[in-house]
């Protein structure tokens, strides 16, 4: 598994905020975690329309839109919990438009949820909810 360190080190970005450095050491993570349970990563950081899609991935004939997010303090709650209404609007949105301008097809589509907590540079927890949207 990848550690914060790592990442920093090996990826350094002076134009990068430290919020961002997390979300990207995140998005690795859940990478990582989605490959080791099967499924094939397809793209990351995707933008469309309305927004942007932390990762795309396939498992079998599906089409797996993940979410990811990151804490690094219980201070606001589990990661899980940060997904607001508007913020789903908005996945379920882009998805639609992500899956539209796909020449494959896919038998279903789903959105996911990877959310990772961190005690100091190491992964504590990764919580994966499949299909949040239902």
């Amino acid at each position: 598994m990848v550690n914060l360190k790592s990442l920093l080190k090996h990826h350094p970005s002076p134009k990068k905020t430290q919020k961002q450095l997390h979300g990207t050491f995140g998005e690795v993570t859940a990478m990582h975690y989605l490959v080791d349970h099967g499924y094939e990563i397809l793209a990351r950081n995707v933008r469309v329309g309305y927004g942007e899609i932390d990762i795309v991935a396939r498992q079998d004939r599906t089409l797996v839109i993940v979410e990811v997010r990151t804490r690094y303090s219980d201070a606001f709650g589990p990661p899980e919990e940060s997904i607001t209404p508007f913020k789903l609007k908005t996945l379920i949105r882009s998805s639609a438009l992500y899956e539209h301008q796909l020449d494959e097809r896919y038998e279903g589509m789903r959105i996911d949820l990877v959310a990772i907590t961190m005690h100091g540079n190491k992964v504590a927890n990764i919580t994966h909810i499949k299909d949040i949207t239902s």
